[in-house]
């Protein structure tokens, strides 16, 4: 696996979520651990501005160039059209009748866990949203939460969530969390 394949991932699934999905770009970022064995810091950086830099040219975060940034990046915030739905709480039976309700309701969505069924979530993308302000946006967020029974506490876009895009085998996201791999259950875009 090369970096340049973590590269053109990342930056594909960001191009997706603003062109495909219609996130709007000025307020997606991307998040860069900076590693030695532990994490020791990180930093984030508008998908905008990355965009804006050349590909070799340092982005302003640790002396690094756009595609070393893109190729260390793990995790993306800001999502203005995305739901969070956390779903650590219900059974596995649950979840996977959630994610067909979400199929039947015809929404559009990636759905993960851990090998072990922990992490449940699933991103929700309504592109309606980029009409709307942050309020309204927040109330439909908990609304729409409510009504799935997933947790109240993602209804805000400021959490970062996993860079997840379909990965071969060992390379998955790790969960910051529980430190496992996570896989992408069902999808419906």
């Amino acid at each position: 696996m090369t970096e340049e394949y973590f590269f053109k991932n990342t930056k594909l699934w960001c191009d997706f979520l603003v062109n495909d999905l219609g996130c709007n770009d000025l307020k997606l970022q991307i998040l860069h651990k900076k590693e030695d064995g532990d994490v020791i810091a990180s930093k984030r950086i508008s998908y905008f501005e990355l965009l804006e830099k050349n590909f070799d040219e340092p982005c302003g975060v640790w002396n690094c160039s756009m595609i070393e940034f893109f190729e260390k990046a793990n995790n993306f915030s800001g999502v203005d059209i995305m739901v969070a739905l956390d779903f650590d709480d219900g059974t596995e039976e649950e979840y996977l009748q959630l994610i067909k309700k979400l199929k039947n309701d015809r929404l559009k969505f990636f759905a993960y866990s851990t090998k072990e069924g922990r992490c449940r979530h699933i991103h929700l993308f309504i592109r309606e949203w980029r009409y709307m302000n942050y309020n309204q946006k927040i109330d439909y967020k908990e609304k729409i939460i409510d009504h799935y029974g997933c947790d109240k506490l993602k209804a805000s876009h400021i959490h970062n969530l996993p860079i997840c895009y379909p990965t071969p085998e060992g390379k998955e996201p790790i969960h910051w969390k529980t430190q496992k791999r996570i896989y992408l259950i069902d999808k419906n875009v």
